[in-house]
């Protein structure tokens, strides 16, 4: 974070349980204002994953994306409008692995670091299930040290959880997932003077049986669901009509979800 400071004078950040929890939506407006930008952090997966059982963990992991969400839409009510979503790894987490998953790290070597998912020094065996690289020919200038990486999804006798875990040559490390997109302010906006809290789409120019679809978009950016009333009016023949069967009549939106059908 000092670095980036000191690349972008004016960089705000904070994290995504104080953006969620903590900070007012005024608060948000202030703290953003002017910022050329606001970077967001998130530990929560690598920290459940480390440390909670692994159900508790599964679970807690669940929840991200969401609050990730609810933090987009929530710098979008501040006026930001440009984002970012990126992460510095992925991670591997499946059944608990047994011992035959387990792998002996090379001997007779110089260990400088041993993880779950790769071992860093000089010299030493090479275990049949790994691959031996050079540091230098990963990037790394100036250095004799060599890494030592499971070629699957094995892990060398290390401390850590055996179901979750990252590093090593897995698709999900070396991958970097870059999401980038726009919410404009002035589109929501315009939505907001005029009341429109949601639209409708695809509404059929005549309602010829009970049963029939539309699309009921949200275009708000409040956190809270909204509860919606959908109506029906029209004639039948000569006469007026009116249909609002309340079974079917109500739709719970919560912010930012796609579509609701009814």
């Amino acid at each position: 974070m000092e670095h980036a400071k000191a690349m972008i004078p004016g960089l705000i950040e904070t994290t995504l349980d104080r953006l969620l929890h903590e900070l007012t939506q005024s608060q948000v407006d202030k703290m953003v204002r002017g910022a050329p930008v606001v970077l967001i952090r998130s530990q929560e997966i690598d920290g459940a994953g480390e440390s909670l059982p692994d159900g508790v963990a599964r679970r807690v992991m669940g929840t991200v994306l969401e609050d990730l969400r609810k933090g987009v839409l929530r710098l979008a009510a501040a006026g930001v409008e440009q984002f970012v979503i990126t992460a510095d790894h992925g991670h591997l987490y499946g059944a608990r692995r047994g011992d035959e998953m387990k792998i002996d790290p090379p001997d007779a070597g110089q260990e400088a670091d041993l993880h779950r998912r790769c071992w860093v020094g000089r010299g030493g065996s090479t275990p049949s299930a790994c691959a031996r690289l050079s540091a230098v020919d990963l990037g790394y200038k100036g250095t004799e040290l060599e890494l030592v990486i499971p070629r699957g999804t094995g892990v060398f006798k290390a401390g850590g959880s055996l179901s979750f875990h990252h590093g090593g040559l897995s698709l999900q490390e070396l991958v970097i997932p870059v999401l980038t997109f726009e919410l404009k302010a002035r589109a929501r906006g315009r939505a907001q003077a005029k009341g429109e809290l949601v639209s409708l789409e695809a509404v059929p120019k005549e309602i010829t049986n009970l049963i029939f679809s539309l699309a009921v978009r949200r275009t708000d950016l409040a956190l809270e669901p909204l509860q919606v009333r959908l109506i029906a009016e029209g004639t039948v023949g000569e006469k007026d009509a009116t249909v609002g069967q309340a079974e079917f009549a109500y739709a719970r939106l919560g912010c930012g979800g796609p579509r609701a059908y009814a």
